[in-house]
């Protein structure tokens, strides 16, 4: 939120998977600290938030099994995760992306490369809903937000790394629309924007 930082989870088979939350003021600086724990060790999720709520969902554990665990925190407190339901499958290497209101999940790793937008009400607990589908099956991916439209670029597609951009508006559904091309193909991609729609509605920086 406007406060406060937090990373969930991560690791890979050599080294373990982690189940620690770290929190971080924003504003300053220095070492992150002990928030609570997720509901079980895994990697390779994905993250959505608003102002209140934190989510984690999807990744995989230590017995290389995709997970279809969702779980949320109260960011202005402490203390471990609350389970609260599940992804349409199990998944892995999904992008995330939110307003205010909506958690929009894409794509990822079910096992093989999926095309499926799935999306949650932040603020109430259940099952992941059907969205629509992505223009390509892909995993690997990234996604961004303002409080109205999300920017999804699939990374690992059919025929190798993509440039493809698409976008779609959160509060209704539908499946991706073209929105333009990356300057080169890319996978493993990180988004970012000066106008995240998780923390307030219509607030941009």
């Amino acid at each position: 939120n406007r406060v406060r930082g937090l990373a969930a989870g991560g690791g890979d088979n050599t080294v373990g998977y982690s189940n620690v939350i770290d929190h971080f003021a924003i504003a300053s600086l220095g070492n992150a600290a002990d928030f609570g724990n997720l509901t079980q060790s895994r990697g390779q999720g994905s993250s959505v938030n608003n102002a209140t709520r934190g989510i984690h969902a999807g990744g995989i554990i230590a017995t290389n099994n995709n997970q279809d665990t969702i779980d949320f925190i109260e960011i202005a407190s402490t203390g471990n995760a609350v389970d609260f339901g599940d992804l349409l499958a199990d998944n892995n290497y999904l992008a995330g992306c939110s307003s205010s209101i909506r958690g929009v999940f894409s794509a990822g790793q079910t096992p093989s490369n999926s095309d499926v937008r799935q999306f949650i009400t932040i603020a109430s607990y259940g099952n992941a809903v059907d969205f629509g589908d992505c223009t390509v099956t892909s995993s690997r991916n990234a996604s961004t937000s303002n409080s109205v439209r999300g920017l999804f670029f699939p990374g690992d597609a059919p025929g190798g790394n993509s440039n493809i951009i698409e976008h779609f508006l959160i509060s209704s559904a539908g499946d991706g629309i073209d929105f333009g091309d990356l300057s080169v193909t890319r996978a493993n991609m990180t988004a970012t924007s000066d106008s995240h729609g998780g923390l307030t509605e219509g607030f941009d920086r």
